[in-house]
Parts: C-alpha cells; structure tokens; sequence
C-alpha cells in the first residue's frame, strides 16, 4: 500500500480575504437595520442576511 503526502488544504482558506468584509458588512447592516434584520451568516464568499418576511420591503429599499 502506497502513502500519498499530500498536504491538507481546507478550501474555504482561499476565501478568507473576502468573508472578513463580508462580515464587517453583515455587522454594518445589523446595525443599520436591528428592527428587521434578525442575523447574518458568512460562508465562503456569500453574505446571507436573515429577515422577517415583514421586514423585506424595507431591507430591500436599504440595500438599494
């Protein structure tokens, strides 16, 4: 049986640049907007924004 050295490489490292901004904008929007944004979550290069379906009128208006 053969061993293969290969070095271990998580995929998401390659997006760590990128989701640090992610989450200084997610935290700015939170903060702009605690009445309808409820959280946000950072995975890989995409903000995902949580809201109430009373609060997309707004948000949507905000992110505009």
């Amino acid at each position: 049986m053969e061993t293969i050295n290969h070095p271990v490489e998580n995929p998401v490292d390659k997006y760590a640049s990128r989701s640090e901004a992610m989450h200084k904008y997610g935290a700015y929007v939170l903060s702009c907007l605690p009445k309808y944004v409820q959280q946000y979550s950072v995975w890989k290069d995409e903000l995902t924004i949580y809201i109430p379906p009373s609060g997309v009128i707004p948000v949507i208006t905000f992110l505009k």
